[in-house]
């Protein structure tokens, strides 16, 4: 059971960070990007918290926080 709602919890929390960074507005300041980056982890990771059900050595929470860095488009 805590494996389904931890993976559902990294699902759901990515699916708000996405969707947080994609208001923002391309070409952006690197300052304008980083906070919005910084918003929409902060709010990603609050709403994982919520959800999440013994993440025990944080194995999800570090997914999570992997899946939410910003990589270059290419």
């Amino acid at each position: 059971m805590g494996t389904i709602e931890n993976e559902a919890a990294v699902r759901e929390a990515l699916a708000h960070y996405v969707a947080g960074m994609r208001g923002l507005r391309v070409p952006a300041e690197l300052g304008e990007l980083l906070a919005m980056h910084g918003t929409c982890e902060e709010d990603a990771l609050r709403l994982f918290v919520q959800r999440s059900f013994k993440d025990e050595g944080y194995t999800y929470q570090k997914r999570l926080m992997q899946l939410m860095v910003p990589r270059p488009s290419g």
